[in-house]
């Protein structure tokens, strides 16, 4: 049991280097961006459940409803979660089977993910989840927003507070931002 530990750290340790590396490599400019002047919004979400993917499905149509373009890719432990779900053309899914052992998430979605220009990149996946970081820190979105300390602009999630509350709250202190 303690080999495994020790082989589990030492696989995060190396995906940690490895993830520093591409992060040296990789030129982004961050900006602010006011809600307002945002064309491109992507969501970077942990999907465990149907009611967080109605919690995201309603936020999306709130953005596009004020004509924002929107992305939203959902980290998905079980494939057999999102047999239930119609394809949609804003929604995308990584599976357990699109990231390699030390967490890298790999395929046309997560690559096409991490290259669009978005104005606002929201994160709302659980915390320490490396392939969220690994797709977070390789984005190369103007403005990145959630809890992690990758991000532009941190908002902590409460514990115990719904995923509902927690997205209105980011969504609330995004639109306060103005640029200049």
């Amino acid at each position: 049991m303690q080999e495994r530990n020790i082989i589990q750290k030492l696989i995060h340790l190396w995906g940690r280097l490895y993830l520093k590396r591409k992060i040296r490599a990789k030129q982004r400019k961050s900006e602010f961006v006011s809600f307002d002047d945002a064309r491109i919004v992507g969501l970077l979400y942990s999907l465990d459940s149907v009611a967080t993917y109605e919690c995201i499905s309603a936020y999306v149509h709130k953005l596009q409803d004020e004509n924002k373009k929107v992305k939203a890719i959902g980290l998905v432990k079980k494939k057999e979660d999102t047999n239930r779900f119609l394809p949609k053309l804003s929604f995308d899914f990584i599976y357990t089977s699109d990231i390699n052992w030390f967490g890298k998430p790999s395929g046309t979605y997560a690559h096409e993910f991490m290259n669009l220009n978005f104005d606002i990149l929201i994160d709302i996946s659980e915390k320490d989840d490396y392939t969220a970081e690994y797709l977070l820190s390789l984005s190369s979105a103007k403005l990145k927003a959630g809890q992690s300390n990758i991000c532009d602009i941190m908002i902590k999630q409460k514990q115990g507070i719904k995923l509902e509350d927690y997205i209105q709250e980011i969504d609330h202190y995004l639109r306060i931002i103005k640029k200049k």
